[in-house]
């Protein structure tokens, strides 16, 4: 069984959204879920309901690839979690259908190149922070709690009367980030030294 999904982002659009669950219908679906909701927004309350009333051995079926995913790898994230559970995914534009090789083979080319542009962004962060540190403009994370109250707090910590989780709501920190600043004046203390 085919179930459709049909998106568009404004009211103005309603006659996109119209046309779209046209072509659902004659593409085959027997159920069409549609909403009026930017893409950009992740709470999609009838993607929800439709992801979780999909059954195994169903196609979900979409007019373009943009309909369902915010970005490449929400939209990769969709159709794995739709693979790992034996619902096949088609995309009419894109003529991509994972019930097929071929929609399969142009599934994991997309999840490749997601992966390829994830390091690429990676790797040209890393690169600006490193030229950032070799000119002497990167100063680092700023914290937003004055060094000596931080100070304060790891004195705190390491008298062994206060909890972790005591004291970390007080400073209204995560428990992780007291143990970060004790580790920051630990290894302070071994510079002076």
């Amino acid at each position: 069984m085919k179930i459709g999904y049909a998106r568009v982002s404004t009211k103005h659009q309603r006659e996109s959204l119209d046309l779209q669950i046209v072509s659902l219908k004659t593409a085959g679906c027997t159920e069409v879920y549609s909403e009026i909701i930017s893409g950009v927004n992740s709470k999609r309350p009838e993607l929800t309901k439709l992801l979780s009333e999909i059954q195994m051995g169903e196609t979900l079926v979409i007019t373009a690839v943009d309909r369902l995913g915010r970005s490449l790898k929400d939209l990769i994230g969709i159709i794995s979690d739709l693979k790992e559970r034996s619902i096949y995914f088609q995309s009419l534009k894109e003529q991509m259908d994972t019930s097929t090789n071929t929609g399969m083979l142009m599934f994991n080319m997309m999840g490749s190149i997601a992966e390829f542009e994830r390091n690429l962004i990676n790797r040209r962060i890393y690169e600006g922070v490193k030229r950032a540190k070799e000119l002497g403009k990167y100063k680092g994370r700023t914290y937003s709690v004055d060094k000596s109250i931080r100070q304060e707090y790891v004195r705190m910590l390491k008298s062994g009367k206060y909890s972790v989780s005591y004291l970390a709501k007080m400073a209204k920190v995560s428990r992780q980030t007291l143990y970060n600043w004790q580790i920051e004046f630990t290894n302070d203390q071994k510079c002076v030294q």
